[in-house]
């Protein structure tokens, strides 16, 4: 978190506590002034196939990323709802998503439901506060982080050698100011951040939509525009008949309008 002071504030708490969550918001208030950003970073790569998971391993991964963005999320906005326009300093709250926010995986179940369920609940808090002046986003990282924990994890000539496949920690950084220092007519809601040589890898999904082989894409077509040219056709028939519909009603209703003149 951020104060307003321009301070940056942290302290460990238990993101699916809602009393912990409360007193850390609490104690960053009590350092100096309102909060100016949140960000949500909290997760847990919880790997396994769903028929041999259990409730609560599934149930875990969803306290970790959904609930406790849950709590996080709303307790940010009605912390800056209640600061109200006292200070122009920007008021950000973003999310870290991955790559299973956008698509189910085989092997990561419990993981893509907990990261696609915090990728909607930051849209639906997005679109609840924008009129507040509460800029939300969600950043999809989609990648390894050149960070500590990669450091820990692969030996020095290991990650030497992949250095350029993980995502730069600075660059993220970079990003997360940049969304917070937008202004709010050209804000951004979702940021996908990857290395250069990533090999996108929920790009799978797009194979749904890649153009149909030639021959079949001619097929298809002449069989659009036959049917483009025999509903256009049903169209300037229907149309005609709308026409002469009107005008013989409006006929009719001149007609009975002179008769009633004549009549009086």
């Amino acid at each position: 978190m951020k104060a307003a002071d321009g301070q940056a504030s942290a302290c460990v708490t238990d993101a699916t506590d809602e009393q912990s969550v409360v007193d850390l918001f609490d104690a960053v208030e009590a350092a100096g002034g309102h909060i100016a950003c949140v960000i949500y970073n909290v997760g847990n790569n919880t790997p396994g196939r769903i028929h041999d998971m259990t409730a609560s391993y599934f149930e875990q991964s969803w306290r970790t990323i959904c609930l406790g963005g849950f709590l996080f999320g709303r307790e940010t906005v009605r912390r800056m709802r209640a600061a109200g326009q006292r200070s122009s300093v920007p008021r950000t709250l973003i999310f870290t998503g991955a790559s299973a926010s956008l698509r189910g995986r085989a092997g990561y179940g419990a993981f893509n439901a907990a990261k696609g369920g915090l990728g909607n609940l930051a849209a639906a808090l997005a679109k609840e506060h924008a009129s507040d002046g509460i800029h939300i986003s969600h950043v999809v990282i989609d990648g390894g982080i050149d960070g500590d924990k990669m450091d820990q994890a692969m030996p020095d000539g290991t990650k030497k050698a992949a250095c350029e496949q993980l995502i730069d920690l600075k660059g993220i950084a970079a990003s997360y100011w940049f969304l917070h220092q937008q202004d709010r007519r050209a804000w951004t809601f979702e940021l996908d951040l990857r290395t250069w040589q990533e090999q996108w890898q929920w790009a799978a999904l797009a194979r749904r939509y890649e153009p149909p082989p030639q021959r079949l894409f001619n097929s298809h077509r002449r069989i659009h525009e036959r049917g483009w040219r025999r509903h256009h056709v049903m169209w300037i028939k229907n149309r005609r008949a709308r026409a002469v519909a009107l005008l013989d009603g409006e006929t009719c209703a001149i007609n009975r309008l002179s008769s009633y003149a004549h009549s009086r």
